[in-house]
């Protein structure tokens, strides 16, 4: 129990990789005909020899909704069945911190993301500039400024550039809503109980040097100083303007995450993803959170499927798209198809 809490504890570093997770799938979804846009989220994997079927399924984590098992097992009727007949399931990352491995995978992320936030030549602010120099209007720097010294309590935030906190700002939203139960989460307990391995198709190392590296190759830091200023200022407008509808929201007992999370459990996969594709920043995360991972999955997910039934159950924006994991793996002769 004290190593499950540790490793519990390590979680909350890595807690927006569920999030990013599924908004960075493949933007090439329009390009890419699915065969049923009502079927859009559990699909059977065939075919290319394979003497048994495995599944492909498309989950939600990120989206700041507490799902229930229950209402998971309502909108797809024939994942409970494909549950009884699998040996094992795969998610993205293992969730098993009672697992000293898990853990010190853990451990080793959490320094990939404590190395990633020392100030360096690439992050650094150059000597001789200024907050105040970047700004024009008083106003603005004022409300940066208050933001940083007033509400984070960081006043050494001028250490790096604008660019570096546009990065960390957006992240941070995305980990508050990660918090919440995620249908993975869901998922793991209920396979816990049928006695279902679970593993993972990739360690939380490799998910933040593809985090990092993405945030690192950043179109953001190409920018003049002035314009990620600008950006800046704007991300923090925006940030309190959510902030404020999700009070009002609150007050009226409107979950703010009503909209995604019905799109998800109504099961219409290109609706989902019209709907969160402006959360995928940029073509950099597209590529090292998206497509990368997609490939890299790819090769792991053919040698799980040549030997048993298998729940695949990764972000549901990984599976749409030229470069998404329906179309990798009929590129690869497997025949998929909406379960039925």
């Amino acid at each position: 129990m004290k190593k499950n809490r540790k490793g519990k504890s390590l979680l909350g570093l890595l807690v927006l990789f569920f999030a990013v997770s599924f908004c960075s799938g493949c933007r090439g979804c329009s390009n890419v005909q699915l065969d049923s846009q009502k079927d859009g989220m559990l699909w059977e994997i065939s075919g290319n020899g394979l003497s048994h079927k495995s599944y492909l399924f498309g989950t939600m984590h990120g989206d700041g909704h507490n799902y229930k098992l229950e209402e998971i097992f309502t909108a797809f009727p024939q994942l409970r069945e494909i549950l009884g007949n699998v040996s094992c399931i795969y998610l993205e990352q293992s969730k098993d911190f009672n697992d000293s491995a898990v853990v010190a995978d853990c451990v080793a992320s959490a320094s990939v993301f404590v190395k990633a936030d020392e100030a360096n030549e690439y992050n650094a602010l150059p000597l001789g500039e200024s907050y105040r120099g970047l700004y024009d209007s008083r106003e603005k720097f004022r409300l940066v400024d208050n933001f940083f010294s007033e509400k984070l309590r960081r006043s050494s935030y001028t250490q790096f550039k604008p660019a570096y906190w546009v990065e960390r700002l957006r992240l941070n939203r995305m980990k508050e809503n990660a918090k919440a139960v995620s249908v993975d989460d869901c998922l793991y307990h209920y396979a816990l109980q049928k006695n279902i391995k679970v593993s993972g198709l990739e360690t939380y190392e490799e998910s933040a040097r593809a985090l990092v590296e993405a945030t690192r190759d950043s179109a953001e830091y190409l920018k003049s100083l002035k314009e990620q200023a600008a950006d800046l200022y704007d991300a923090i407008v925006q940030m309190e303007k959510v902030a404020q509808m999700e009070k009002i929201a609150q007050m009226e007992k409107v979950a703010a995450s009503t909209f995604s999370y019905e799109m998800y459990l109504s099961d219409d996969l290109e609706k989902l993803y019209t709907k969160n594709l402006s959360f995928i920043p940029n073509e950099v995360y597209e590529q090292k959170m998206g497509a990368e991972r997609n490939n890299r999955w790819l090769r792991k997910i053919e040698d799980i499927l040549k030997d048993r039934t298998c729940l695949i159950a990764v972000g549901a924006m990984h599976l749409p798209g030229d470069k998404g994991l329906i179309a990798l793996l009929r590129a690869k002769g497997y025949n998929v198809q909406p379960a039925r």
